[in-house]
């Protein structure tokens, strides 16, 4: 309870600071939020997706929520339903890394390497990071589209220079 009341002060002291003004259903509903995740976080997993389906009631565009419920709903190996919620985290913040990320991920886990290896291949090439290309190429790999995994390797080399274990 205490760690709400605290949240609940520096949400407000964070809107008054912005010169904008929370308003007492919002500082509620970054209430339920951090409730919702304290109950996933200790394992109340049933508890945790009542909160967030409570808030998405009101918010039923916020992907923020869907991402965790996803999340949620993983560690309840409930797939199909994690499934539905990244999908919809993704569609509403299309941008966020981690919302498909998570979604490639849920793919992979379900043997989806088609659709896994695609949201890889747009986070790659939006973060130009290394890790990201070759987790890419390894899920064409398991995908059987071992061109395209070479091909994807190469451009990593392109990008990052040549490197032997990944050769």
């Amino acid at each position: 309870m205490r760690t709400v009341l605290f949240c609940i002060v520096i949400f407000g002291a964070l809107g008054t600071i912005r010169g904008q003004r929370l308003s007492e259903k919002e500082i509620t509903q970054e209430a339920i939020f951090i409730e919702a995740n304290q109950k996933k976080i200790i394992g109340k997993y049933d508890q945790a997706v009542e909160l967030f389906e409570r808030l998405l009631d009101e918010q039923p565009t916020n992907a923020a929520i869907h991402y965790e419920l996803a999340r949620v709903f993983q560690a309840q190996n409930k797939t199909d339903d994690a499934l539905k919620s990244a999908r919809k985290a993704v569609r509403f913040e299309p941008d966020n890394i981690w919302y498909k990320i998570n979604l490639a991920n849920l793919y992979e886990s379900e043997l989806d390497f088609r659709n896994a290896a695609q949201l890889y291949g747009t986070v790659a090439k939006s973060k130009s990071d290394i890790r990201l290309y070759e987790r890419w190429a390894q899920i064409l790999a398991k995908a059987h589209m071992e061109q395209e995994a070479i091909e994807v390797y190469n451009e990593a080399d392109r990008r990052f220079g040549w490197n032997e274990d990944r050769s």
